[in-house]
């Protein structure tokens, strides 16, 4: 089987190249912008020397059809997975046009190639909870409700996939993660800026969450990559899949976890003002997964444990 991973630089790709690397399941060709800053340059690096020449980098911007068109035809790929985005909602209320390009246009290249050049390709198409609205049932349509410029550019592409599976045919799944975390992630993000902090013992802040505090789900990146398989092979070809943990920790919940496991709790100096637009909890609804066969393999305090450890162990990715 040969898979073709899009974004592959990106954290959650990583772990999923490293997933089916581990069960020797598949052949994979990861590709994404060429990597610029020197964390992406080792990830690849890294992912290219523990595969035994089953993992091929082919550098790609998914904007250009044509470049794309190119590598498709010649890999032919058994099943496409999707997880090329711009992800930083603060940035993109900076730069709205570019989410559009780098986040719609680059899903409508993907079905276009789908359409007119294999139908029978199986893919995934990583969308996100932002896309949700408060209330009503999370997997449904009608509840779509983006309320920034980054949740808009997904909720487009979410409906472009939708019509195309409708209009032509096309064997697109969905799936929407909540916030995941583990290896590779970057310091920017808040569980691997914690753990990087208490490793180096510098002091930092963290937002000040209004009252009360919002509680998120955190996702363990392994659960989402064996979700990802599970959907892929057992799932509806069309299907749309929230993949929802059992564990919802306010942000301040979670840095204590991180603080106290660490023994760095006196590293916390203190608070920033809310963040502006800062997003309430989605409504998300795992019963379609679960019909699958899946359920979370670790809780919020053994995915914390790992992720520690493979920090300490690997800072110098960083």
């Amino acid at each position: 089987m040969k898979i073709l991973i899009a974004g592959v630089s990106g954290f959650i790709a990583t772990n999923l190249v490293e997933y089916y690397l581990a069960r020797g399941s598949a052949d994979i060709i990861g590709i994404s912008k060429a990597p610029k800053t020197g964390s992406e340059i080792r990830r690849i690096e890294s992912l290219s020397a523990k595969s035994n020449g089953r993992f091929t980098f082919r550098p790609c911007n998914l904007r250009d059809s044509m470049q794309l068109k190119s590598i498709l035809d010649k890999e032919m790929p058994d099943l496409i997975i999707d997880l090329a985005a711009r992800s930083s909602v603060p940035e993109s209320f900076i730069h709205p046009y570019e989410f559009y390009k780098d986040n719609v246009e680059t899903v409508v290249n993907l079905v276009e190639w789908l359409r007119h050049s294999s139908p029978s390709t199986r893919a995934i198409y990583f969308s996100t909870e932002a896309v949700l609205t408060a209330t009503g049932s999370g997997a449904a349509m009608e509840h779509l409700n983006p309320m920034n410029p980054y949740a808009a550019s997904k909720a487009a592409a979410e409906q472009y996939v939708h019509a195309y599976n409708g209009c032509f045919d096309e064997k697109i799944q969905i799936v929407r993660p909540t916030n995941n975390y583990g290896p590779y992630q970057m310091p920017n993000r808040l569980i691997a800026k914690v753990i990087v902090n208490c490793l180096n013992k510098n002091k930092f802040r963290i937002y000040r969450e209004a009252l009360p505090p919002t509680k998120r789900w955190w996702t363990y990146v392994e659960d989402t990559c064996a979700a990802v398989d599970l959907i892929s092979s057992k799932g509806e070809p069309n299907g749309v899949y929230d993949i929802v943990p059992k564990d919802r920790l306010c942000v301040e919940d979670v840095v204590h976890k991180i603080l106290k496991m660490a023994d760095c709790e006196n590293l916390l100096e203190g608070y920033m003002e809310k963040r502006a637009l800062d997003k309430e909890a989605y409504v998300l609804d795992s019963a379609e997964l679960s019909k699958l066969g899946w359920k979370p393999k670790y809780s919020i305090n053994k995915g914390l444990e790992k992720t520690f450890e493979w920090y300490k162990k690997n800072l110098n990715l960083f």
